[in-house]
């Protein structure tokens, strides 16, 4: 039988790629040093594996046809996250299937193989969404508040409050945006992030079109936005 012990195991870089796997659930997985890393438990149940578990050595052995993967927890290429454990995405791929591409999406944050998919952005969409919202509502409110500086900070960086000072508010479209609306999210680092949404309403007499533009940037351990741009204007009923 061949055998890998994944706490020895070097990973190699990331493949770049226009496509992954339609067939492959995506999970949250971990970026420690460089590396990616995602729970043993899903690796498994992706590849259809046996996996048996020694509590005394903390090592977890994976086993598929004749290959099998000996995850040691104290090895480098092995994690515990919350009690979880995860082996490196490289290592799980290489030795149940040789070389494998990985590839990796800088504008999702997400990597995938012919086997497995793993997502490592630090906000899905609905969260993304909450955030500028919330943001949304409180430059709104801000026509009775007399430390309006203050009380956007926590939302905002300082350009967009200038912005919004200025504008006395951010005017949006008047049908309320939702995650379907939402156009594009795009990562432009793990710190930083790009919307779009875009929305038509109107009758047979008057169509609309109306686009909201959003940077969301990581300041300590909160996110907030740091630009925030709306576009409106009339289109071309749909026939």
């Amino acid at each position: 039988m061949r055998k890998k012990i994944l706490a020895g195991l070097i990973g190699t870089a990331l493949m770049l790629s226009p496509t992954i796997s339609a067939y492959a659930a995506e999970v949250q997985g971990k970026m420690v040093d460089g590396r990616i890393f995602v729970p043993l438990r899903y690796a498994a149940d992706q590849i259809k594996a046996q996996v048996s578990w020694d509590g005394k050595t903390k090592t977890a052995t994976m086993t598929k046809d004749d290959k099998q993967l000996i995850a040691k927890v104290d090895g480098p290429f092995v994690k515990v996250f919350h009690g979880r454990v995860y082996v490196q995405f490289r290592g799980v791929n290489d030795t149940f299937f040789g070389v494998e591409q990985v590839y990796w999406y800088p504008a999702s944050l997400s990597a995938g193989s012919d086997h497995m998919r793993v997502s490592l952005a630090p906000l899905t969409k609905d969260e993304a969404m909450h955030i500028l919202y919330t943001a949304i509502a409180k430059a709104n409110s801000i026509t009775n508040v007399k430390q309006k500086r203050e009380y956007l900070q926590p939302y905002f960086t300082d350009k967009a409050i200038n912005t919004i000072i200025e504008r006395k508010g951010f005017n949006q479209s008047p049908r309320p945006l939702t995650k379907e609306d939402m156009s594009c999210m795009k990562y432009t680092s793990f710190t930083s992030l790009q919307i779009s949404w875009s929305v038509e309403y109107g009758d047979l007499a008057e169509y609309f079109i109306a686009r909201v533009h959003a940077s969301l940037i990581k300041k300590g351990d909160r996110w907030i936005v740091d630009d925030l741009k709306y576009e409106h204007g009339e289109i071309m009923p749909p026939h």
